[in-house]
């Protein structure tokens, strides 16, 4: 995660969210600096996430998209600017809004 932050020139890691449904890439988010969104819709379990210290958790891609573009009602105001998603570690094909 380090090594591609680097090479796409990527300094503003508040700009940044990391989604993926493991514990294992909530972890690399963290050590990385990066804020992380588990999901529900893959193989991890909530309890699987919020352990590894995910900062937000979503049940669905709709979900997903109304944090990513700032839409979410429960985020502070300080932090409803639009980030850029980093990775998505898994999503269904069928999925529009990650094709």
């Amino acid at each position: 995660i380090k090594k591609a932050l680097k090479d796409l020139e990527i300094k503003d890691h508040q700009q940044v969210i990391m989604i993926g449904d493991r514990e294992y890439d909530i972890s690399g988010a963290n050590d990385s600096g990066l804020d992380s969104m588990g999901v529900l819709y893959g193989f991890g379990r909530r309890e699987e996430l919020r352990q590894a210290g995910a900062t937000q958790i979503a049940e669905s891609t709709e979900e997903v998209v109304k944090y990513v573009l700032g839409q979410d009602a429960n985020r502070k105001e300080k932090d409803k600017k639009t980030k850029r998603i980093f990775f998505v570690a898994r999503c269904c094909k069928e999925d529009p809004f990650f094709v």
